[in-house]
């Protein structure tokens, strides 16, 4: 059975908050301060964190931020388990 896209979006930005989240933590880096860093709502980071979608832009500073390539990221992503999309 196909999947329709936007279901394989909503996976794709939770797996993202995710792992997000998890390097943030391993870093010892607390929301407020990574958003601060941002330039953005600490609110805005906990929604990413949990799965809500948001802007290319957003998703490649948080990954700059971080220390992780988002390309390497992305790619990941899709290689787990997100193909099938319509």
């Amino acid at each position: 059975m196909r999947q329709h896209g936007g279901e394989v979006e909503r996976r794709f930005w939770a797996e993202f908050g995710k792992r997000i989240r998890v390097v943030r933590r391993i870093r010892n880096i607390r929301q407020f301060r990574l958003a601060a860093e941002l330039g953005v709502h600490r609110n805005t980071l906990m929604r990413c964190e949990k799965g809500e979608a948001i802007s290319l832009w957003l998703a490649a500073r948080i990954c700059e931020q971080l220390g992780i390539q988002l390309d390497v990221m992305i790619r990941d992503l899709i290689a787990g388990g997100l193909r099938g999309a319509a």
